[in-house]
């Protein structure tokens, strides 16, 4: 077995409330999902990109936890059901030396024709899979400190599908009004504990032997 771990190449927090913000280009020190009530209210969902393609084709992966520092704030009823779902579109490129990250509304497209290099998602909010592959199901935190969830589905899909590459949509299955889950992003000032994701894998194919009797 053979262990390695990721930071996201980048993320960021997308919201209802200003639907063609693209939280800074990604560079905001939190990452964030839930929903906010009052003034700046609105839902939010958080969007991770994760490169695993040092990990080589053919792998297979035991266990992928992927690690976050939680700050939860408001949040009066407890851990919420969650799901992390993989983004059926890319959802931020961090190509140097201008990162473009996703927004409620759109998502961007190096190269494309378009002028700003952006198309609109399908469905506001981010356009994922329940199915290719099956979404990962979580307790969100109901309270601050580390804690991980297991991607090892999703990570097994991106080395076999995705050449290595995670594009990731957390959500809350149903939002509670006053209920945000608010983490250090990557790009935090403090940078104590950005999110990692540790993946277990083995290389290659046990061999077989015949007997002749």
């Amino acid at each position: 077995m053979t262990t390695a771990t990721f930071t996201p190449v980048g993320d960021v927090s997308i919201r209802s409330v200003a639907p063609d913000d693209d939280d800074a280009q990604g560079t905001s020190t939190y990452l964030q999902w839930g929903t906010v009530t009052g003034k700046l209210g609105g839902t939010t969902h958080a969007v991770l990109k994760i490169d695993v393609s040092s990990i080589p084709a053919g792998s297979t992966v035991s266990a992928a936890p992927l690690a976050f520092n939680a700050n939860v704030e408001r949040n009066n009823s407890g851990g919420l059901p969650t799901h992390i779902y993989r983004l059926t579109q890319a959802g931020y490129d961090a190509t140097s030396p201008n990162p473009q990250a996703a927004s409620w509304n759109s998502y961007y497209v190096p190269n494309n024709s378009t002028l700003t290099g952006r198309l609109n998602w399908a469905a506001a909010g981010g356009d994922f899979t329940t199915t290719t592959p099956a979404g990962v199901a979580f307790t969100g935190p109901s309270a601050t400190g580390v804690f991980s969830v297991d991607i090892a589905t999703l990570v097994q899909d991106a080395i076999d599908n995705r050449s290595g590459l995670l594009f990731l949509l957390i959500h809350n299955d149903v939002d509670s009004p006053g209920v945000i889950t608010q983490l250090e992003s990557v790009d935090s000032i403090e940078r104590t504990t950005p999110p990692l994701l540790t993946v277990t894998y083995s290389t290659g194919h046990p061999r077989s032997f015949a007997v002749i009797l």
